[in-house]
């Protein structure tokens, strides 16, 4: 069970409709896990009400739903699973408008040992979003991967593949992509890891519209943990998704992102401290040539500090953020937010 108390002082995240808020969520959970010598499952269903403290038409009921299967083998290693959600709030590539949003998801991936020290590794997934304002765009993502891994030393793995990947949206041309990429991972016990992938993809727009291009995209993730008190991780993003704003979609317009986050935790005796500050900038790319939502640039840092309660019973945390967006005059705020959340388990 878990609840929350938040303040935000831009609740619509716009400059022309200031107006500040304040949410009380209530989260029951239920979680289950149950473990073999090689299969494993991880399951978990969770509601959430929210009540809106100026804006009481909002008050509504949103649920998370997940469920994971694991096997390992001999040689083979694989992960299935499946998640869905129903998210209230405000977006904001969507211009100040409160969105229910319903949300599908699955993957399938395996990892098969065919040498000592080699390794074929793949993967596919789906998501679909489909936000309940007539005027946004569902979208759709179908992504696989396939890569072969060599150990290259002991603690470096590293290897060629392919990917491809096929987006949609309601109102944009399909955009497929495909390409070659390079995969790395570095392991030194529990205290440094990284797991980078980095592609070159070739683009073709379906439909009317055609058209062609050359892109990249990557992910990259680090963690470094110097001790039991402290530790550090970095996030780097490069990629393109289907534009869902009212702008975006009646344009057609794709969104390439690219984001930084690093992020800092510290433990002070009981209480853990983190701090996390994200630097992201978006653009708008058409097949068409339409002007879309053009450019923007946000900049966010929060941080919390929690610590257990009640003969470690729960869990209790305070949090602060501040978010500030630019680059035109339909994505031009800024705004924080100050809340406390509890959380108990039975």
């Amino acid at each position: 069970m878990t609840g929350s108390l938040v303040y935000d002082s831009n609740f619509f995240q716009t400059s022309s409709n200031e107006e500040d808020e304040v949410t009380f969520t209530i989260s029951p959970t239920l979680s289950f896990r149950t473990e073999g010598t090689r299969f494993k499952v991880i399951g978990q269903a969770a509601l959430n009400y929210n009540t809106y403290f100026e804006n009481s038409d909002f008050n509504g009921l949103g649920y998370q739903f997940s469920l994971e299967a694991q096997y390992s083998g001999a040689a083979l290693t694989a992960t299935a699973s499946i998640d869905s959600s129903k998210e209230q709030g405000v977006n904001r590539y969507y211009g100040g408008l409160f969105v229910e949003t319903l949300n599908m998801g699955a993957h399938l991936g395996a990892s098969y040992r065919v040498g000592p020290r080699t390794t074929i590794d793949g993967g596919v997934s789906y998501s679909w979003s489909d936000p309940d304002q007539g005027n946004l765009s569902t979208s759709e993502n179908l992504n696989f991967d396939l890569s072969a891994m060599w150990q290259a030393t002991p603690l470096i793995r590293i290897g060629p593949g392919v990917s491809w990947r096929l987006e949609k949206g309601s109102n944009q041309a399909d955009r497929e992509t495909i390409g070659p990429m390079l995969r790395a991972q570095y392991q030194l016990s529990n205290r440094i890891s990284f797991d980078g992938r980095v592609g070159l993809d070739f683009v073709d727009y379906q439909g009317g519209t055609g058209g062609s291009d050359t892109d990249f995209s990557c992910s990259l993730g680090m963690a470094y943990r110097w001790s039991e008190i402290w530790g550090m991780n970095l996030t780097v993003y490069h990629g393109t998704t289907a534009d869902g704003s009212a702008l975006g979609s009646a344009t057609g317009s794709y969104r390439e992102t690219t984001s930084v986050t690093v992020g800092y935790n510290r433990r002070i005796m009981r209480a853990l401290w983190d701090i996390d500050m994200t630097y992201s900038m978006d653009d708008s790319t058409s097949p068409n040539g339409l002007f879309g939502p053009g450019s923007t640039d946000y900049f966010s840092i929060h941080t919390s500090l929690g610590m257990p309660i009640f003969a470690n019973r729960a869990n209790a945390s305070i949090f602060y953020s501040w978010s500030q967006e630019s680059g035109n005059a339909l994505r031009d705020w800024s705004g924080h937010q100050l809340g406390f959340q509890i959380s108990s388990s039975f």
